[in-house]
């Protein structure tokens, strides 16, 4: 991340899926801890964000989702591995 500018972020797929539903993204912002999870609200009435119930179409999925916003596979690391860091710093 380069001064001024924002954090880049980035869809993640974890190991096992929410629930029955499938796997829902994850979105992880460059240098903080932890992740979003797009699970959605019950009680604002809003769903998680379903991206299928094989791990491989997720992972397709969250990979083209980081494209259409500029972030490659290897970004994508990098935004990761910045956030694990910044946990592992709190800690």
């Amino acid at each position: 991340m380069t001064a001024g500018s924002a954090p880049r972020r980035c869809f993640m797929i974890l190991a096992e899926p929410y629930d029955e539903g499938g796997y829902v993204p994850a979105l992880v912002t460059e240098g903080e801890p932890g992740y979003g999870l797009m699970a959605g609200n019950r009680a604002k009435f809003q769903s998680p964000w379903y991206w299928g119930r094989d791990r491989e179409q997720a992972v397709e999925i969250a990979e083209q989702e980081n494209a259409r916003m500029g972030i490659s596979g290897d970004d994508a690391a990098e935004i990761i591995a910045s956030s694990l860091a910044a946990q592992h710093a709190r800690d």
